[in-house]
């Protein structure tokens, strides 16, 4: 009979390790930069803890209560019936943590999001799927925790005038469904601003690139949907049925994390691989306080009226808020639609106006 023990010790050994990587990276990164630490980066943290209990929880299976082989295979000082029992805590368990890394995940890219782009055209988009990520979280939660009552009654049989009315293969595909969705949605989002910006081409490919890692996680998300279309609520083999399934859904939350702080990485980047084709240079352009000499390209977009109404806040004007630090006097540049330069000093703003979405034009702490 089938093996999925393997699949499951690869997916969780090659994607955690990056994932923790990454998130290391990500904070290394906010701390070179001027900018400090905002709300997607607790939320980041939050995903990949949640991340680590997913993995936790596979692992704990897969070691102790035969994850991915039949269930005759299972722990010989348990009876089949105890078998199956561990199983369907785990899977109740790997249900709850999977919410966790796969929303705090999401909410960390919309908060991203909206950090860079809430003066622009997607602004509405981004709150839409802000909400529809919230509202996922959050009946996902209600349903797991729901779906008998009471609780207990997912794995104990024995117990009486227990009600389970939510089949589980209906919960894992519907659920499922909807983030892939979701997902797919805040994949295209930046799409159309990343193309408006007035970038190198190398650079522009860079930073689309970096969003269009979230691909992986799309892909993931696919592979667990359809698990979850297989998936047989009465199945006696509960520990060999979840093991692809586990497998799929174990990389999907480590890849989550990657995609959320893969954007962030340009300063670590810059600092281990000085003059890459991500490092911009602009020897027009020095800082107010002599610290911006680096240079870089100013990510410009073109400017509406409307924008320019608002102080200079464009689509790319406001992205150096991930960059630029709370209460530090500013010399801002950007750039029009008509390619005119213009400079501000405004040391009032808590914020700066943009200049860097991911890290270009940044101001770095040495």
């Amino acid at each position: 009979m089938a093996d999925y023990t393997t699949n499951v010790s690869v997916s969780i050994g090659v994607t955690l390790p990056l994932a923790a990587v990454a998130l290391v990276l990500r904070l290394i990164s906010r701390r070179l930069t001027t900018a400090g630490y905002g709300y997607e980066d607790i939320f980041a943290v939050i995903g990949f803890f949640g991340a680590v209990a997913y993995a936790a929880v596979s692992l704990i299976w897969l070691l102790h209560y035969g994850l991915g082989r039949p269930i005759a295979d299972g722990p010989k000082d348990l009876t089949e019936a105890e078998r199956l029992e561990k199983a369907w805590i785990l899977t109740w368990l790997g249900s709850e943590t999977y919410t966790f890394g796969i929303a705090f995940s999401k909410f960390a890219i919309l908060t991203f999001y909206w950090r860079i782009f809430k003066y622009t055209r997607i602004r509405i988009p981004i709150q839409i799927l802000s909400v529809l990520a919230v509202s996922w979280f959050i009946l996902r939660i209600l349903v797991v925790n729901l779906q008998c009552i009471p609780i207990q009654a997912l794995w104990d049989k024995s117990i009486k005038d227990a009600q389970c009315n939510i089949k589980e293969s209906t919960f894992f595909f519907s659920t499922v469904l909807t983030h892939v969705i979701i997902d797919c949605m805040i994949l295209t989002l930046p799409a159309v601003e990343v193309g408006r910006m007035h970038l190198p081409t190398g650079q522009k490919i860079a930073v689309i690139a970096l969003f269009m890692f979230g691909t992986l996680v799309c892909m993931s998300s696919i592979f667990v949907l359809i698990e979850s279309l297989r998936f047989d609520s009465h199945t006696k083999e509960l520990s060999l049925e979840m093991g692809v399934h586990l497998a799929w859904a174990g990389a999907e939350t480590n890849l989550a994390v990657i995609s959320a702080s893969l954007p962030l990485l340009r300063p670590v980047f810059r600092r281990m691989v000085p003059g890459s084709f991500l490092t911009s240079h602009d020897s027009g352009q020095t800082g107010q306080s002599g610290n911006d000499q680096s240079g870089g390209v100013r990510l410009a977009s073109a400017a509406n009226s409307k924008d320019r109404n608002r102080g200079g806040s464009s689509s790319t004007n406001e992205a150096a808020d991930l960059e630029i630090g709370p209460g530090r006097p500013q010399h801002h540049t950007f750039e029009i639609s008509r390619g005119t330069q213009t400079n501000f000093s405004n040391p009032w703003r808590k914020y700066s106006s943009s200049r860097d979405v991911y890290g270009y034009n940044d101001e770095t702490n040495d």
